[in-house]
């Protein structure tokens, strides 16, 4: 916001005093003591002024502050009785080539010329009106306009955008500078707790295999031990000898219950490795 205030302040127009935008200005069409302007009493300037129904309050309005003379106006605008003056243009470009303290603002309004008065059919008046048109065709009359009305230039302000300089831009740099700065630790940050979830859910899983062992070797402690019959080794010394070499007990059964009719008789067995089996 600050950034935008400051561009919008700098790239508008340098306006100097009382700048007006012509007759339609909101100062004109509602009049304020603030503002004080008028023109010449009893002229057709007034005149204009009452008669137009669109102007009627400004013509109320300028009756406190009008002038007897457009020479009396000048001096009202340049001491500060009055903040503007309304005449004819030729006057008041003359007055601001001569007081470059003076300006004229805005567009021409109800336009009218000078006329000179010739005989009705007259030999002169075609001859007049001809000339005056070959003046406007070659430039004459507006170089008589700049020798005679506007003859001096005044170096006043041209009004042009001031321009830009570091400090009034400094507050973009240091936006951008901390917007860098806190993306950087927020990385870290974002880093830093992923880390700390990978180490959590790694101890999670450590503790869970230990948990398993532990009920894996309860389990293994809870089976019931199995004994080796004797006479194993000597019918199968092989299976023995492979339970032995990978670490597999060796459970030899009977293959038949012993009974009245066989307790004299050889043991038949057979022999299978019994995993996790303690002996």
């Amino acid at each position: 916001a600050s950034y935008t205030a400051n561009l919008a302040a700098f790239l508008m127009l340098d306006r100097r005093g009382h700048q007006l935008a012509g007759i339609d200005d909101a100062r004109l069409r509602n009049p304020s003591p603030n503002f004080r302007y008028g023109t010449v009493r009893d002229s057709e300037a007034e005149k204009y002024f009452i008669l137009k129904t669109e102007f009627i309050t400004m013509a109320y309005f300028m009756k406190e502050f009008s002038v007897d003379s457009a020479a009396s106006g000048i001096e009202s605008v340049l001491n500060g009785s009055l903040d503007a003056f309304i005449w004819d243009s030729a006057v008041l470009d003359y007055s601001t080539s001569k007081y470059c303290e003076l300006k004229t603002v805005g567009e021409l309004f109800h336009r009218s010329g000078f006329v000179l008065g010739m005989q009705k059919g007259g030999s002169w008046t075609e001859k007049l009106s001809s000339t005056v048109l070959n003046f406007h065709n070659i430039g004459r009359m507006e170089s008589l306009d700049k020798h005679w009305i506007t003859y001096k230039e005044c170096d006043t302000p041209k009004g042009e955008p001031q321009t830009l300089g570091l400090m009034n831009m400094a507050g973009v740099f240091v936006l951008v500078a901390g917007g860098i700065v806190t993306g950087i630790f927020l990385v870290f940050v974002e880093l830093a707790y992923k880390e700390h979830l990978t180490r959590k859910q790694q101890d999670i899983q450590i503790a869970t295999n230990a948990i398993d062992r532990w009920k894996s070797n309860l389990k293994r402690r809870q089976l019931p031990t199995a004994a080796v019959s004797p006479n194993s080794e000597k019918l199968f010394p092989s299976l023995i000898n492979r339970g032995r070499s990978t670490n597999k007990v060796v459970v030899a059964v009977n293959a038949r219950p012993r009974t009245k009719n066989n307790e004299n008789n050889e043991e038949y067995c057979f022999g299978f490795p019994y995993q996790n089996t303690e002996v």
